[in-house]
């Protein structure tokens, strides 16, 4: 899970920190954490972002303003938006936050709305033309199996049918941020929950229809074990 802090400094940026890397830990889930001065650092990253807090500080760059801009170009994202009183709770009402949260932010109240936002997650749909009959679709993102790309086509394959996508394998990693998805190569996407087994350069996926074999890149292979792990573990 990639989650972005942008415009907190000081005591409670390292007690956000904290937070984050505790609940994180409790769930067991992957955290990829950035830290951002300001939203023209955050939006020349480029890297995807789940959930993003925003602190409401004076200024375009910062809190509301700066949140408001960024979900401009990334519809998805999550957006909570933490500030010393409730004056402008109806401010992140419009721009469509999930949270807000004043300082000090209780760690139960954050805890609890994580577990929403990863379950909202976890629960997301995905919309793509069929290139091959034009069709709009419209799937449930933990039906897919995997996604690879091969020359000029994206293939993605659920647990009944494969379809053709005209979107690069860097746009399906955009939209497949669900905990259960992973990267194990350059030209693949896969759902954990279909992996029956896997070795140091290879996994075997399998499904209703099938079983596919998905080769691990060698400077994958630490990061896919450990994402492995992590998600066995959290699914027995």
């Amino acid at each position: 899970m990639n989650i972005a802090i942008c415009g907190a400094d000081g005591a409670f940026q390292d007690e956000l920190r904290q937070r984050l890397f505790s609940y994180c830990g409790s769930r067991r889930l992957p955290l990829e954490l950035f830290e951002y001065t300001d939203v023209r650092k955050m939006e020349a990253d480029r890297r995807p972002v789940d959930i993003a807090f925003f602190n409401e500080l004076p200024g375009p760059l910062y809190g509301i303003e700066a949140a408001r801009e960024f979900k401009k170009r990334n519809p998805r994202v999550i957006l909570i938006i933490t500030a010393e009183d409730s004056k402008r709770i109806d401010d992140a009402f419009d721009i469509k936050a999930f949270r807000y949260f004043e300082k000090p932010v209780e760690t139960q109240r954050l805890f609890a709305s994580l577990d929403c936002a990863v379950k909202r997650i976890d629960e997301s749909t995905v919309a793509f033309v069929h290139t091959h009959t034009g069709e709009m679709l419209r799937i449930p993102a933990k039906k897919i199996v995997f996604v690879e790309t091969s020359g000029r086509k994206t293939w993605v394959v659920t647990e009944n049918a494969e379809y053709s996508s005209a979107f690069k394998i860097s746009q399906w990693k955009k939209m497949l941020r669900a905990s259960c998805f992973a990267f194990p190569h350059s030209s693949y996407i896969v759902n954990m929950r279909y992996v029956e087994s896997f070795a140091r350069s290879k996994l075997t996926l399998k499904y209703p229809h099938g079983e596919y074999e998905v080769p691990v890149s060698a400077n994958r292979q630490a990061e896919f074990k450990l994402h492995y792990l992590l998600f066995n573990n959290m699914h027995p």
